[in-house]
């Protein structure tokens, strides 16, 4: 019986038809997306204007590896790499004119717990793509009063807004500045942000609404407390605003502006974090992937193939993308990664055909 159900598991993973409806479904997505290809380089300027771009782009990126390159400086770096995230601070502090844009401070004196933003220099190419925010309720038109109290040794100007954003990008915005003189004293501001352009009461939709704060100059550093934003309701839509439980409820985002964040290779970003030994497990185990799901596929797995191009997809977009400098995204792909390494290139194939009482007889078997 044993024999036989081995004899029989080794031939019962062949190809099977996929179903009809099945196969339908295959050449209308398929047909989706030659006619997706064909609208968006057919339609508006965006494609366009980004292959029109693409040998500048080509020029900035290689410039950005070179400098990301820079920073193995030893056979120690390159055989083990730098470090898990030690990436952005490396490079905005060795790269001359790559500082970051940025950087928030939770200060405790005696005036109590407060929150300090600090830019670039004054004039230097960051300024300005900084921003301090909050996500809030999707906001209505109407006017939304804006209120915080702040202090700098030299003056500065900061500029709040409220917007329906996706990410980065803003649909609708409505913001105002305000000038905070020099001289180190607290003083409290109140503007109000006219917001005609945002949605209407009566039309509420579930758009994800921001309140950012940026930094402008010329001075380098503001302490800013109290912050409150009311709209025209009268809710009050910000969170902590006093920072007394840290930067709870806040985060930060640099607007157009990510050199020093990531390497913009998946490859490059192992090497930087994990040196040659990182990267050379990571390719091994892809290629172990990738050939595990062939198998698969040509055993007759149903979802090989759609893995497979799921995986082959992650690693082509990999030579300009880094897919591991996002928790989320690296947690997909090294799932994905995974699955493919240890799925059954022969589906249920002798657990499934040796139940007894399944079993053809064969000739001479006892």
């Amino acid at each position: 019986r044993v024999r036989q159900a081995s004899a029989v598991g080794s031939g019962g993973c062949g190809r099977r038809q996929p179903p009809r409806w099945r196969q339908l479904a295959n050449r209308g997505l398929a047909g989706i997306l030659v006619v997706e290809v064909l609208l968006v380089a057919g339609l508006g300027e965006f494609m366009g204007s980004r292959l029109a771009s693409g040998e500048r782009d080509l020029v900035g990126r290689l410039t950005h590896w070179q400098e990301g390159l820079g920073l193995l400086t030893g056979g120690a770096d390159f055989l083990f790499g730098r470090g898990l995230g030690r990436f952005p601070v490396d490079y905005s502090a060795a790269v001359a004119g790559r500082e970051m844009p940025g950087r928030l401070h939770l200060v405790d004196d005696v005036d109590g717990r407060h929150l300090g933003l600090s830019g670039p220099a004054w004039r230097a190419p960051q300024r300005g793509r900084w921003e301090l925010l909050q996500r809030v309720p999707a906001p209505l038109a109407g006017t939304h009063r804006f209120s915080l109290v702040a202090r700098s040794a030299e003056p500065a100007v900061l500029v709040a807004s409220v917007c329906h954003k996706h990410l980065l990008y803003a649909a609708a915005c409505a913001e105002s500045a305000v000038f905070v003189g020099g001289g180190g004293e607290w003083r409290r501001f109140e503007l109000s942000l006219f917001a005609s352009a945002l949605l209407p009461e009566s039309r509420q939709l579930p758009v994800p609404g921001f309140f950012s704060l940026r930094l402008l100059g010329p001075s380098q550093f503001v302490e800013v407390d109290r912050l409150s934003l009311i709209d025209g309701r009268g809710r009050p839509l910000l969170v902590n605003g006093d920072f007394s439980q840290g930067i709870a409820r806040w985060f930060f985002a640099a607007r157009h502006y990510f050199l020093p964040w990531h390497i913009d290779s998946l490859y490059l970003e192992m090497l930087l974090d994990q040196g040659a030994l990182g990267l050379g497990l990571l390719l091994a185990l892809a290629a172990l992937a990738i050939a595990n799901l062939l198998r698969s596929a040509a055993g007759g797995d149903e979802l090989a193939p759609y893995l497979l191009a799921a995986l082959l997809g992650c690693m082509a977009a990999g030579l300009f993308v880094s897919l591991i400098d996002m928790p989320r995204v690296a947690f997909l792909f090294h799932l994905l990664l995974c699955y493919a390494l240890f799925i059954d290139h022969c589906p249920g194939g002798n657990a499934r055909l040796a139940r007894p009482g399944k079993l053809p007889e064969l000739p001479g078997s006892v």
